[in-house]
């Protein structure tokens, strides 16, 4: 028997002996991507697709089962609780008052439109500094970068990339964002393959929507697949938010090729119809030395005439 289906076989075996419903109680926090019900002393992993409330004390009526975790160098069971219903008990002393204040706060930031944003940001700056925020060893990074490269063309240089790795759970992620704000990033993608709607919807949380309050840098998504929409709370605050990273990356591109051509072609409109080098004091002065010109010339033929009478 190898290692694999040994754990597999105790997690069956587990799984057979708890089969009844339970109902237990705790305050719900955030961790690492999941919702956990803890006690003070230890917490038990919460599976649920919707979202539960951060700080307060729930009961909770559900299925009791291990969760099997395995990779090449160690495997682990641990507890976890596959969520039927939940009731409040109590809010929280803070949780109504952060939620609150949270939401007072991403209201105050201020908006970055992608085509505004970047329009200007184009106008101001000889390159920008731009932050992609995605899984360790993702691929999705490089996606953006391939399809932003064939869409900008020969202007790709405009925009310096950043990558910041990070496990996309709610502290990382938070740690990530303020990151990019230390870099002086002037903008931040956040990229995430596809996946479940449960998976998607762990993506951030309360920590990382703090960070992009307090950063007030455009932030914008890339999270799953094309129809993979609005599962994460990032999108929802988002200053915009794309299918894929790819189409992010592209759009980008367009917008990077667009603006510098457009600046290209106003330069040489501008070369073209240079005005010539002649100020309006000049032309003054070449009008009166004419003008002096044309009266010496009226005398000098005036003289003549009278000397030609004679």
């Amino acid at each position: 028997m190898r290692p694999t289906e040994l754990v597999q076989k105790v997690s069956s075996i587990l799984d057979a002996s708890l089969i009844n419903n339970v109902r237990i109680r705790g305050v719900v926090i955030y961790d690492k991507g999941y919702y956990k019900l803890s006690d003070g002393e230890n917490a038990i992993t919460l599976n649920t697709a919707g979202d539960l409330p951060v700080g307060a004390e729930i009961e909770v009526e559900g299925v009791f089962k291990p969760n099997l975790y395995s990779t090449k160098e160690y495997s682990a069971i641990y507890p976890a609780i596959s969520v039927i219903s939940y009731k409040v008990l109590s809010e929280g002393e803070n949780s109504q008052r952060i939620q609150q204040e949270l939401a007072k706060a991403l209201r105050e930031k201020e908006y970055f439109g992608f085509w505004e944003f970047f329009s200007r940001a184009l106008e101001q700056k000889e390159v920008l500094i731009v932050g992609l925020i995605y899984g360790k060893s993702a691929q999705v990074g490089q996606d953006f970068k391939t399809a932003f490269r064939s869409s900008a063309g020969v202007y790709w240089e405009k925009v310096d990339f950043i990558e910041l790795e990070t496990s996309l759970s709610d502290d990382e992620l938070a740690k990530a964002i303020k990151r990019a704000k230390q870099i002086s990033a002037d903008a931040v993608f956040l990229l995430r393959g596809g996946g479940s709607k449960e998976e998607l919807s762990r993506v951030g949380g309360v920590s990382a929507l703090w960070a992009v309050a307090q950063a007030n840098l455009p932030f914008y998504t890339a999270i799953g697949h094309s129809y993979d929409r609005a599962n994460s709370i990032m999108e929802q605050i988002a200053d915009g938010t794309f299918a894929t990273p790819s189409i992010a990356g592209a759009e980008l591109g367009r917008l990077v090729r667009f603006f510098a051509e457009l600046q290209t072609l106003k330069n040489a409109t501008n070369t073209n119809v240079k005005p010539l080098p002649v100020n309006q004091k000049s032309l003054t002065t070449y009008l009166l030395i004419l003008a002096l010109l044309l009266f010496l010339g009226a005398i000098f033929i005036k003289l003549l005439n009278a000397l030609l009478k004679h």
